[in-house]
């Protein structure tokens, strides 16, 4: 009997923690929406790491490339982008980066060729 009520302990803390749902620091609660608190223009040097946003507070990053060529990003300090670390954004596009997914850390950037790219502080 005290085996059966262990594990029907563990089935309700995890049916529990299924419908709760964990919210993440620094991410917008669903169904909310947040404010542009401050958008950049960034002059991105060939082979050069950047950093192109430095607060740790924020909801989403949106960074837009240039025409010129893709880059990559890393979201944290933990790594420095290269060719091989960090997510690769194509040329001309526009990516929302969650703060629930993927942390509000120091963004840098690089790219092989120069470019000038645009990002957004969303809180």
């Amino acid at each position: 009997m005290k085996d059966f009520k262990v594990w029907l302990g563990g089935i309700l803390i995890a049916v529990i923690a299924a419908f709760t749902g964990a919210s993440t620091f620094g991410a917008a609660a669903p169904g909310t929406a947040g404010t542009m608190a401050s958008t950049s223009v960034i002059n991105l040097p060939a082979n050069t790491v950047v950093t192109i946003a430095a607060s740790s507070t924020c909801v989403a990053r949106v960074i837009t490339t240039g025409t010129a060529g893709g880059l990559s990003v890393t979201l944290d300090d933990k790594f420095s982008p290269t060719g091989g670390v960090g997510f690769w954004q194509a040329a001309s596009t526009t990516v929302v980066y969650d703060a629930g997914q993927f942390g509000c850390g120091r963004v840098k950037a690089v790219s092989n060729t120069a470019q000038t790219l645009f990002i957004a502080d969303v809180r």
